[in-house]
């Protein structure tokens, strides 16, 4: 599927599945907030995260793909396996904020889906400003 959509992806919009990924916690920050039946918010948080984690696929290998494009090729290797270290190393600092974010704020779950949610989409766009830059290197 990331192959057939490569073909048609501009890499200048690539911004725009971070963003999707960002409005993907929306629907779990708000069926938290207003204290949707548990079924409804088990079946809302599985969808969404479905969705969410379908976009942030294809962008990693949207990515990982270009940047084994335009590294040179000694070094293709070394060059994946910073980005992915980067990557990796990244999660478990990300999972403990949560975790102290949900010990400490107890009762509002909504919130910190929802500050998450608009933390990302800040990046997301921000990150905008360097996928146009594609653009004028000439790539898509």
């Amino acid at each position: 599927m990331a192959g057939m959509i490569a073909k048609k992806m501009d890499m200048c919009i690539m911004y725009l599945l971070l963003v999707l990924c960002a409005v993907s916690l929306l629907p779990v920050g708000l069926c938290l907030m207003l204290g949707a039946p548990a079924f409804v918010t088990y079946i809302v948080i599985s969808a969404v995260s479905f969705m969410g984690m379908g976009f942030g696929s294809i962008f990693s290998i949207q990515i990982l793909s270009y940047t084994q494009i335009v590294s040179p090729a000694g070094i293709v290797g070394k060059v994946i396996a910073t980005v992915m270290a980067i990557s990796m190393c990244a999660q478990p600092i990300g999972q403990a904020v949560y975790g102290l974010l949900l010990e400490n704020l107890k009762g509002g779950e909504w919130a910190i889906v929802l500050g998450s949610a608009a933390i990302s989409l800040g990046i997301a766009l921000y990150s905008r400003v360097s996928f146009s830059r594609f653009r004028k290197l000439g790539v898509s």
